[in-house]
């Protein structure tokens, strides 16, 4: 862990680094800024560039001990890239993690107060304090009756974002020097309960349209956390603002990656095509794909991929113990890139019909995680401050 010069100083960045996107949450002249990139690596670097883009941009060089700098293995990272396959456990120690959540945090770009100007690489030879998350499975050891924090993974899981790294179109690279590590269900738990400055929200605005109605929020009740996420759903169990209920929590493989490969397959039976991970992503989140010069509406075929994953993760959530006994949760809460695919194309009346809960799902749900993540960063200032003064 580095120090940092003056407490000034101080930037606080969360990111939620997923298996199939990447999600940052921080503020920046006084305003809360969310940024999305796929998460898209290869080994190796061939891109060239166009349009006033630095030469190199987009490519990492990662140290690695027992080699000379010249052998360093270089990562490109662009949702333009044919991605490597992210759905393993050694993902979030990787150098390829490594290289993801560098670029991006590179693009974090705020427009100038007052101007149209853009702010590249804002925070480029910046010091800053990173929080970033795991599912619940790997931050966690839970076996019948006993439960331990995974220390030895969450672990490796901080080091791997504290190393250094090569920006190779030679900018400044951002350095981490503190790195703190969340389960990622309690992080959205945090999200839904609290505001930015601490405090525990007091109402839930819940329904739509005409049928929405301010609901008093019940902290201390049970609710659980449903993250969607790229390669796996995590279920998190909140017992009240102290405890987690980790016998009812646990991890699903089934997740968005599932989906985008459905509608890879629906596509290609269709198209006779093999499309591009970029313009599958594309299809779901604007439910619409450009084929021939035109605009082709995808929906149909989103849904046909949705709907059997959605099922898989609702039957799974249906035979854990604790959503059993649903009348005693006060909220499900959907969260992640998947809840907001989901929130999309399965109306909320035929969701709850399908789950037999009352469901929640917040406004940008796939920043949920990220958003709690950051407050969790500015009450840990907060109270140090406190402490301080």
């Amino acid at each position: 862990m580095g120090e940092r010069a003056n407490e000034d100083d101080y930037i606080g960045v969360a990111v939620d680094d997923g298996h199939a996107t990447t999600d940052v949450v921080t503020e920046v002249f006084g305003k809360i800024v969310e940024v999305k990139i796929a998460t898209a690596y290869r080994q190796g670097f061939t891109k060239s560039t166009m349009g006033g883009v630095r030469e190199g941009y987009g490519g990492y060089r990662v140290p690695r001990d027992g080699i000379t700098p010249e052998n360093y293995p270089v990562f490109e990272v662009s949702d333009h890239t044919k991605g490597e396959d992210t759905r393993t456990d050694e993902y979030a120690i990787s150098d390829g993690n490594l290289a993801v959540v560098h670029h991006a945090l590179r693009k974090i770009a705020p427009k100038v107060p007052g101007s149209d100007k853009v702010h590249e690489d804002f925070y480029s030879g910046k010091k800053i304090t990173l929080v970033t998350g795991l599912p619940i499975n790997r931050y966690y050891i839970i076996k019948p009756g006993a439960c331990e924090k995974n220390v030895a993974y969450i672990n490796q899981k901080k080091a791997n974002l504290l190393r250094d790294i090569t920006y190779l179109d030679g900018v400044a690279p951002i350095k981490v020097v503190e790195h703190f590590v969340l389960p990622e269900g309690f992080a959205a738990w945090i999200d839904f309960v609290t505001n930015y400055d601490g405090t525990y929200k007091k109402y839930v605005e819940y329904g739509e349209g005409d049928k929405k109605e301010r609901i008093p929020l019940e902290i201390d009740q049970p609710m659980a956390v449903v993250d969607v996420g790229g390669r796996t759903t995590d279920l998190a169990v909140t017992l009240n603002r102290n405890e987690l209920d980790l016998e009812s929590s646990m991890t699903f493989d089934e997740g968005m990656l599932s989906v985008l490969s459905n509608l890879r397959d629906l596509l290609y039976k269709e198209f006779s095509h093999q499309f591009s991970d970029r313009n599958i992503v594309l299809a779901v989140e604007s439910g619409n794909m450009r084929l021939g010069g035109k605009s082709i509406d995808m929906t149909d075929f989103v849904r046909r991929a949705l709907v059997p994953v959605f099922m898989k993760i609702a039957e799974s959530l249906r035979k854990t113990s604790r959503l059993k006994n649903h009348l005693e949760l006060e909220w499900v809460l959907f969260v992640g890139g998947g809840a907001a695919v989901i929130k999309r194309y399965i109306p909320m009346n035929e969701l709850e019909k399908i789950m037999g809960l009352r469901i929640y799902i917040p406004e940008t749900p796939e920043f949920a995680t990220a958003r709690g993540m950051y407050k969790f960063l500015c009450i840990q200032r907060a109270n140090k401050k406190a402490h301080a003064g």
